[in-house]
């Protein structure tokens, strides 16, 4: 379960940004392929204190793979984490299956990097790359989590987590040949008094901040309808928040009455949702079912990714395409992080609609090429942000 609060209402502004850990069931070996959209603010250029991002390309798939010639070691939170940003976890993954590595001759020339993993720590990342003043909070446990908060520091990203009694997890994810696997381990089961503290962080946390994203799948021990509960606690305080996440919590989250800023599902997610079978031609299809099904009214930003047709964004009655450029991914993983933090940054910033469209895309795409997670080749922005085309429909 990871949220993201952000912008706060001081006059530089505060972001607080919760990221809710990836959680799978049992242990999973999850195959995931991820390249998202992401761009910059204000001239194709990200701006100090400003806010706002969004778009995203999120792709699954399985394959057969021989050698890793790159190993990324994450310690992953098993909980909430929160991340406020200045100028102002739960994985949403897809059960792709297991693939088979075959041990072949031995070569241990591998590369190893370490990172605090997590989608909302992704997302804070970016957003200092972006600019803005990041504070983590959530909740972590054990030795990991406390090597967790060591590795935070190190990235210059400011923390305040609640403790757990259980361990922070660890994941790996093994680039090899162009393709990647992530080796999940089973999140810690949260007790409903952590849970309580975490909730009532998240309350004086969103309190001092105008922006919250809410990113992942919700870990166990916690109900489907807690991210319809941070909404509204965000809500109230005067937040807006931006959603990302699938399933029964996104179900719940639609159902209540308090309403987030932004929802992301991809096109798969919104169909099952719909009970529909549209495709990316479909455009002005979905567009007639969301107005009319009553779960989205309230909701300014409904934002559908379609993979490598790029994405459709629907806002307070109007509706645009997002197309982003071909690229050579490195390492897609944290993509969709990188595009909601692009959407966080411009939406807090007041961009306009076409700003806030392709500062996500290019966010996520600048992430797809560095092969570090929830990292931006920031000397790339013009070349991928210009590159970013937005039509109105």
């Amino acid at each position: 379960l990871l949220a993201a609060l952000g912008v706060g209402h001081q006059a530089d502004g505060q972001l607080f940004q919760q990221a809710a850990g990836r959680q799978q069931h049992g242990r999973a070996q999850d195959v995931e392929h991820g390249v998202g959209n992401g761009d910059a603010v204000h001239g194709g250029r990200p701006v100090q204190n400003s806010r706002g991002k969004q778009g995203l390309d999120h792709a699954v798939h399985r394959q057969q793979h021989h050698h890793a010639d790159d190993v990324e070691h994450q310690v992953d939170h098993g909980g909430p984490a929160g991340v406020f940003i200045g100028a102002h976890g739960g994985q949403y993954g897809r059960d792709a299956g297991a693939d088979v590595l075959p041990h072949n001759d031995g070569h241990s020339g591998a590369h190893r990097n370490l990172t605090a993993g997590g989608k909302g720590l992704n997302v804070s990342r970016v957003l200092l790359q972006l600019g803005d003043d990041v504070l983590a909070t959530g909740l972590l446990g054990g030795h990991m989590g406390a090597y967790m908060a060591e590795l935070m520091d190190a990235d210059g990203v400011k923390n305040d987590f609640v403790p757990i009694a259980g361990e922070t997890r660890i994941c790996l994810n093994i680039l090899h040949e162009g393709n990647q696997t992530e080796l999940l381990e089973s999140g810690p089961q949260i007790a409903p008094a952590e849970l309580e503290a975490f909730t009532a962080k998240f309350a004086e946390l969103a309190a001092k901040a105008d922006v919250v994203t809410l990113s992942g799948s919700l870990p166990r021990g916690v109900d489907a309808g807690y991210y319809a509960e941070l909404v509204k606690i965000a809500e109230e305080a005067g937040a807006k928040v931006l959603l990302d996440t699938s399933g029964a919590s996104l179900e719940a989250a639609l159902e209540s009455d308090a309403k987030p800023e932004l929802v992301k599902p991809n096109l798969t997610e919104i169909n099952g949702l719909l009970g529909t079978s549209f495709t990316t031609d479909d455009v002005d299809a979905l567009r007639e079912a969301l107005a009319a099904d009553g779960r989205f009214a309230g909701i300014p930003w409904v934002v559908v990714s379609m993979g490598a047709a790029g994405s459709v964004g629907f806002h307070e009655g109007r509706a645009f395409r997002a197309k982003t450029p071909a690229i050579a991914a490195v390492n897609a993983t944290g993509s969709g992080d990188s595009t909601i933090a692009g959407f966080a940054h411009a939406i807090a910033a007041g961009a306009d609609d076409v700003t806030v469209l392709k500062t996500a895309n290019t966010c996520g795409k600048l992430n797809a090429m560095d092969p570090k997670t929830g990292h931006l080749v920031m000397d790339r922005w013009d070349e991928v942000y210009n590159s970013v085309v937005v039509t109105e429909l």
